[in-house]
């Protein structure tokens, strides 16, 4: 009997430690599967954020890209067609909400919304950080704005060759539906 009972007493303890020692490395196992997929997933949320952005980026520079080739076009040309050709590209581009181009002392040399003036109101110009940053040959992206009628834009400006401002009225709308993929990150504005 002592000699039965001193083996399973080993058993006893040989099974516990088995026992102990597989519940160790499942824990272990399910711990390092954890963290595995958490660093996966975090990597692929900044992928995401990162394609996200680069896509923005892309399609700002589209826009500014655009607000070039007007200052290309020159004043003159602008100011003789009575913003025919700026009220055009708001019709080709549905990202544009309203395009701005004023001389260096802020005055409206052409001027196309596609529904409220918002970049053309004489007495704030002057003061608009869009308009200082551009008077000061910097090109400027402003943060996420509200119309009075709770449409969310973006304004972008630029210099122009002659100490003016370009200015245009991004839809944000567009901007979200650039990013899910919707609408090519580059539009064929003046074609």
């Amino acid at each position: 009997r002592a000699r039965g009972s001193l083996r399973r007493q080993l058993l006893a303890v040989f099974g516990g430690a088995l026992l102990v020692l597989l519940l160790t490395s499942v824990l272990g196992v399910a711990y390092l599967v954890n963290r595995t997929e958490q660093a996966g997933w975090r990597g692929r949320q900044q992928e995401a954020a990162q394609r996200a952005a680069e896509t923005v980026g892309a399609f700002l520079k589209g826009e500014q890209q655009v607000l070039l080739l007007l200052d290309l076009f020159g004043h003159d040309e602008l100011l003789a067609e009575r913003s025919d050709k700026l009220e055009e590209l708001l019709r080709r581009n549905p990202a544009l909400l309203e395009i701005v181009y004023l001389n260096a002392a802020s005055r409206v040399l052409a001027h196309a919304p596609k529904d409220s003036a918002m970049l053309a109101h004489l007495f704030t110009i002057p003061q608009s950080r869009w308009f200082v940053a551009a008077r000061q040959g910097q090109n400027y992206v402003s943060d996420v704005q509200l119309s009075a009628g709770d449409t969310a834009y973006l304004i972008l400006a630029i210099p122009t060759t002659e100490s003016g401002v370009i200015a245009a009225r991004l839809k944000m709308q567009v901007l979200q539906e650039v990013v899910a993929g919707r609408v090519p990150a580059t539009f064929s504005t003046l074609s």
